[in-house]
């Protein structure tokens, strides 16, 4: 496989994997020590949004780029 194909499908993995933490409400990656700051500002279910949206925006970049390699 090329490595730009290796590549985006890193990407889709880990966009789909902070998908699936935000919708599993995973008290592992939402509550570290250093994300606390980030709970206390938005609380925790706006840090389950954020991680929501950041992981579409990587899925999205992830199928972007897999669709610029097969042109």
């Amino acid at each position: 496989m090329d490595e730009s194909i290796i590549f985006s499908i890193l990407l889709f993995a880990i966009g789909l994997f902070s998908v699936i933490i935000s919708i599993a409400n995973w008290d592992y990656f939402l509550k570290p020590k250093k994300g606390t700051t980030v709970i206390k500002l938005f609380g925790r279910s706006g840090t389950r949004i954020e991680y929501m949206l950041f992981g579409l925006l990587i899925m999205s970049a992830g199928v972007v780029s897999m669709s610029i390699e097969s042109l």
